[in-house]
Formats: structure tokens, C-alpha cells, sequence
């Protein structure tokens, strides 16, 4: 019999394994927000070419409703690209450390807005996490990331030489995983 699992649900799973290896724990409800996020960027239609910055300024002038939208599209697009797509900032301006610090903001300003008010409470903690520990959270996403992108040779070939460049735990087990004992070696890889 063939299954049908939504985004949300294929997602929640790599969410879950992620947070295990990397020993993290967190509110349910923010491994939830983690699923639900990569299920949204499923349409690539989501990802918007704003500057951050700019992006973060008219969210601090904007009225109440408009802001909280724009500050957590701000917080979901940074967190989802700096843990996603890492490597692709590598080649940016605004680099990964940018990226991290706009996400983290975001979510801090969003937990301060719906604060400890009885209705948002529940939101004001899941933000307040998501900003105290963002980079915590790109890093799941990005083992998310590499688990679902090593179909070829060459994906475990750049997994391989991504674990050269940063020693991540989470590249380590998955090339462990794979049947690769990786080595340390002298030889230099081009970013």
C-alpha cells in the first residue's frame, strides 16, 4: 500500500532524527515550527530576493499586524537559508554570521511583541527560543539539508569536503552513516 505524507510530515520526521543526533533538545511546539517551516519552503515562490536589513527596518515602522508578518518572514527566511543553504552565502556580501544575526533579531523582536499577554504567550516562547538559540536551529536544518541531498557521488563528495572545512558532528555521522571513515589530511579545499 502506498502512503501519502504531506511536506509537514516528511519534515517532521528529518526534524526529529536531526535534533537527536545533535543532542538538542526543545518545546514541542518549536520542533513543530521547524517542520512546518521547511514544509513551506517547499514553494520556492517563498523565498524573496529583500535585503534583510531594509526588510527588518519597515517591519519596526509598520503597524502591529504588519509587522509581526514581516518580522517572522524575516526570522523563517534567515533561519531557512542559513541552515539550508549555508554554503551558498559563502559567496555573499552578507554572509552566513549577517544571515544569523537578522534571524536571531527577528525572532527576539517577535517574542517581545506577543510577550507573556495570556492569548500569545505560547507564541512569545516559541520566538523567544527560535532567537536565543537560532544557530542551534540552522544547524538541524542544515543536516536536514545534507540528508536530503545525498543521491550522488558528488553530494557525498562535497558532504565530505564540507566536513574537512568545519569538523560539524552532524556531517560526521551522516558520512559514518554511509559507510566512510573520514581522515584528517593537510590538503586544502577550495570554498
Amino acid at each position: 500500500m502506498i502512503t501519502r505524507q504531506t511536506p509537514m510530515e516528511y519534515f517532521k520526521d528529518l526534524v526529529t532524527g536531526a535534533m537527536k543526533n545533535q543532542h538538542v533538545e526543545t518545546l514541542e511546539e518549536v520542533e513543530f515550527y521547524l517542520s512546518s517551516l521547511l514544509g513551506c519552503f517547499v514553494e520556492a515562490d517563498r523565498l524573496k530576493n529583500d535585503i534583510l536589513a531594509i526588510k527588518y527596518l519597515a517591519a519596526l515602522q509598520c503597524g502591529d499586524i504588519a509587522s509581526r508578518r514581516l518580522l517572522r518572514e524575516l526570522g523563517d527566511i534567515s533561519l531557512f537559508i542559513s541552515g539550508f543553504f549555508p554554503a551558498s552565502l559563502s559567496r555573499k556580501i552578507c554572509g552566513l554570521e549577517y544571515y544569523r544575526t537578522m534571524g536571531a533579531i527577528s525572532y527576539a523582536s517577535l517574542a517581545a511583541i506577543y510577550g507573556n499577554k495570556s492569548t500569545t504567550a505560547g507564541f512569545g516562547a516559541i520566538f523567544d527560543e527560535l532567537s536565543e538559540r537560532f544557530s542551534c536551529f540552522a544547524d538541524v536544518l542544515s543536516e536536514v539539508s545534507e540528508r536530503t541531498s545525498l543521491g550522488t557521488s558528488r553530494d557525498i563528495l562535497s558532504l565530505y569536503e564540507r566536513w574537512l572545512r568545519t569538523k560539524s558532528e552532524s556531517s560526521l555521522i551522516l558520512l559514518r552513516e554511509l559507510g566512510i571513515e573520514p581522515c584528517e589530511t593537510d590538503m586544502k579545499v577550495s570554498q
